[in-house]
């Protein structure tokens, strides 16, 4: 499966077929954040406080905006875990629903990290397509951004199903990251 999304990235990185997909763009993050606070204002969740105010600070944050509005994106699948891989003589990925153009880095989020071992068949399977291996400094940046992404993209479905301590330390994770971003 690697391989596979490493062929499907390098193919259609920066492909105009992706202005017909939702971007991961400054738009996005901003109206993600912004919604995200406004539902959890609704549920008149005492323990949501600190998340509504997270929320609402990163949603302007000129570094995560810069870099989604600048990074070039390629076709993702969107929602890649288990139940959407069909293994066989080829592995496929079924349910492409949430298909957007996102950095490479967001289909790996949960996947593969820049350290793991498995990153390297994903180079050599983009070095074939692309003629050239990915850029690892870029694909490093991508990936701290994705967990920033990650970790705020969820925090409304952690804090309702897992409580205030697991928003709490998504949201440090995501800190942690927006850190190494602007340093």
């Amino acid at each position: 499966m690697i391989e596979g999304l490493a062929r499907l990235h390098a193919r259609y990185r920066g492909d105009a077929i992706l202005d017909s997909f939702p971007a991961a763009d400054g738009t996005w993050w901003r109206t993600k954040c912004i919604d995200s606070a406004s539902r959890l204002r609704e549920s008149d969740d005492p323990s949501a406080e600190k998340t509504i105010a997270y929320l609402q600070g990163v949603a302007d944050d000129p570094v995560v905006l810069d870099l989604l509005d600048r990074t070039e994106r390629t076709l993702n699948h969107g929602d890649v875990h288990v139940n959407n891989v069909r293994a066989g003589p080829v592995t496929k990925l079924v349910d492409w629903g949430a298909a957007w153009a996102a950095p490479p880095a967001f289909d790996l989020a949960f996947a593969l990290e820049p350290a793991d071992a498995r990153y390297v068949r994903y180079a050599a399977a983009w070095a074939e397509v692309a003629g050239r291996p990915p850029d690892d400094d870029r694909f490093a940046r991508e990936h701290t951004l994705v967990v920033v992404a990650m970790n705020t993209r969820y925090l409304r479905f952690a804090l309702a199903r897992f409580g205030a301590d697991a928003a709490a330390a998504m949201i440090e994770t995501a800190a942690l990251a927006r850190r190494r971003l602007a340093g």
